[in-house]
């Protein structure tokens, strides 16, 4: 809750085509002693989710070596699944990895470099979803099993979206360089 001059702002995690009622208390009261007097109740709705993709938070992850479960996690809103890839990489293709990173984020075209094996593809099933944030967390089991010690994981929507759609923005791809 905050207060700016007049105005009081609410906040808070909310979930899509849900119906919300704030009520003040009339005791309520100002810098001056006044009180509301009455109660106030103020009504809003929350319209659907647009769908969105919070990816991995960092391009350089190392996770638990000890860990029974070498995973990372994505946050997502209204999908019900991602496409999960990793490739086989290591230390000398560290250049690559940020000339790859840094053509995701431009109008070319961002293959993978032929020289990454890739060793996971899969597309991993979200529960929960519908209007509210869920963290899906991602099993790297097999692909660790197969590269070694490092991977590039790419977690991507399966909404068919273009960079022309406003969604794309909210759905990019997210890339990171894992090690364990």
């Amino acid at each position: 809750i905050n207060v700016y001059g007049s105005h009081v702002e609410i906040s808070g995690a909310t979930e899509g085509r849900t119906a919300y009622a704030v009520t003040f208390d009339g005791a309520l009261g100002d810098v001056f002693g006044q009180t509301l007097g009455d109660p106030a109740t103020a009504e809003f709705d929350v319209r659907p989710a647009k769908p969105a993709l919070r990816g991995l938070d960092r391009e350089w992850i190392t996770l638990d070596p000890t860990a029974d479960v070498p995973s990372v996690s994505v946050t997502s809103i209204n999908h019900d699944e991602v496409r999960v890839r990793a490739w086989a990489v290591s230390p000398p293709n560290v250049r690559e990895f940020r000339q790859y990173l840094d053509r995701q984020y431009s109008d070319d075209t961002a293959d993978v470099p032929d020289t990454w094996p890739l060793v996971l593809d899969e597309i991993v099933a979200i529960d929960g979803g519908g209007d509210r944030y869920v963290e899906t967390p991602i099993d790297l089991t097999r692909a660790f099993s197969q590269a070694g010690t490092q991977i590039v994981v790419r977690v991507e929507s399966t909404l068919d979206l273009g960079p022309s759609d406003e969604a794309y923005w909210r759905n990019m791809p997210t890339i990171a360089w894992v090690q364990r």
